[in-house]
């Protein structure tokens, strides 16, 4: 709120902010100014969400830190006003949103380059000791700035504040959790800010929205017991200056399930700046998609893998449309992929992936000639990629749905609106090389390959059918 005023002190434009601390009188006249078009941007926490505001005049809803709401609440204005347009925001969005942005039903955009000065925060997993802890605070305090201690159990606040106040007596010590008067938080807050507080023990009430410069260590307790977006938005709250930032995720004993130890690895190993598309994206694949119609955020598909799940949704999407935009399946035994060593990244591996699945003959000559100015000579295993896609396009105008290999044979079947031009040419093909082609009684036609080169066998056929 305080960063919109000011930005736009010099313009005639009114802003408002709405929270739950917000008074019910000053509730109800923004509601009254809001609905009357007095208010042109008003800023506020889930309190924005009520039956109370008139979303009438809404033009553009943004959804900051879009992870820390429910699909019901998104969903709320949308439906009241579906001519509002929405801007979804944060650092890590949660499964959902990144399956509705792969899917294409939502445009996606991400920032990676940090502001200027900014260092990679250096992530370390350690058991959990007082010997880390005292040396990760004491240097901190001898550089003049302060540190967070993470823990989400209350009960346990007091004792860690004797252990701290033990090993470190010459810093000052406070807590901070929602269960405190705000009063109090905000001040603790200041005094942290200030340097009167040198080592802050808080839940996670500190996830979003602080910007504390002065702020360089972080210490998460228990990090096993938090998921990725939930770490990677706690080790944002530090080194938001020019200073070197340090986060200690610690565990109780190295002890931990398999999927905990995953996790941590996977947090530590992506500390480098613009991390979180990434971390989302692990997420994505160790938590499952959600439902794209429903209001589950997250879903399990690790038992068919992420690709082969685009696959399933686009064909779910396109069902309906079918007889529009038909493609052919192609199953063949031969190794066709952009191999790891090739191209790095599953995210542009996923993208080459997508666009060869729409591709026609000009957008396939684009993607061979991107691949090779940026990765160089094309494999094998991706130059027969690229083969069975220019034979999926050919194949698709032929009106054929299907070319399936067997141990023999390699079977077409064709769709209901199959030309008269193309299927004379079939026949007329079946004629001359009985021996080599036969049509089934269920209109599938059968070619046997004896051992040929199939990919060159199957492009020879469709320029015999063309």
């Amino acid at each position: 709120f305080e960063s919109f005023t000011k930005r736009f002190k010099n313009f005639p434009i009114t802003i408002k902010k709405l929270s739950r601390n917000t008074s019910l009188k000053v509730k109800e006249t923004l509601y009254s100014n809001f609905k009357e078009k007095k208010i042109d941007i008003l800023i506020g926490t889930h309190a924005l969400f009520n039956e109370n505001l008139s979303f009438n005049n809404v033009g553009l809803l943004v959804v900051d830190e879009e992870h820390r709401f429910g699909a019901k609440q998104k969903n709320l204005i949308k439906n009241k006003q579906l001519s509002t347009h929405i801007l979804y925001m944060s650092a890590t969005p949660i499964p959902k949103t990144m399956n509705m942005a792969f899917s294409g039903l939502k445009d996606f955009s991400f920032l990676s380059t940090p502001p200027p000065k900014r260092l990679s925060i250096k992530t370390f997993l350690e058991v959990s000791n007082n010997t880390i802890i005292k040396e990760s605070l004491t240097r901190e305090f001898n550089r003049n700035g302060c540190s967070f201690v993470i823990e989400n159990d209350i009960q346990k606040m007091d004792k860690i504040k004797n252990n701290l106040q033990a090993l470190v007596p010459n810093q000052k010590i406070d807590v901070v959790h929602a269960s405190l008067n705000k009063k109090l938080i905000d001040k603790r807050l200041n005094d942290f800010r200030e340097r009167k507080i040198n080592i802050l023990i808080c839940t996670t009430i500190v996830e979003m929205g602080l910007d504390i410069p002065e702020a360089n260590t972080i210490i998460i307790n228990n990090a096993h017991n938090f998921g990725l977006s939930q770490l990677h938005q706690l080790r944002g709250r530090i080194g938001r200056s020019s200073k070197q930032g340090y986060c200690y995720v610690l565990i109780p004993s190295s002890d931990i399930n398999n999927k905990s130890k995953s996790r941590l690895q996977s947090f530590v190993n992506n500390s480098h700046l613009g991390a979180g598309f990434n971390i989302a994206h692990e997420d994505l694949e160790i938590r499952g998609a959600g439902e794209i119609l429903g209001v589950k955020q997250s879903g399990h598909i690790d038992t068919i893998g992420m690709s082969l799940y685009m696959s399933m949704l686009k064909t779910a999407l396109n069902n309906d449309q079918i007889e529009k935009s038909s493609s052919c399946e192609i199953k063949i035994s031969i190794t066709s992929l952009i191999p790891e060593y090739y191209l790095p990244s599953p995210l542009e591996r996923l993208k080459i992936y997508k666009k060869l699945s729409d591709a026609d003959t000009e957008t396939l000559s684009e993607i061979k000639v991107d691949l090779l100015d940026r990765c160089g000579k094309h494999p094998e295993e991706l130059e027969n990629l690229f083969k069975i896609a220019e034979i999926s396009i050919k194949a698709k105008y032929l009106e054929i749905t299907k070319i399936i290999q067997s141990s023999k044979h390699i079977k077409f079947k064709f769709s209901e609106s199959l030309k008269d031009k193309t299927l004379s040419k079939i026949l007329s093909i079946t004629k001359e090389s009985p021996e080599m082609y036969e049509i089934k009684k269920n209109g599938e036609l059968w070619i046997n390959y004896n051992d040929q080169d199939v990919l060159n066998l199957l492009d020879n056929a469709i320029k015999k059918f063309t």
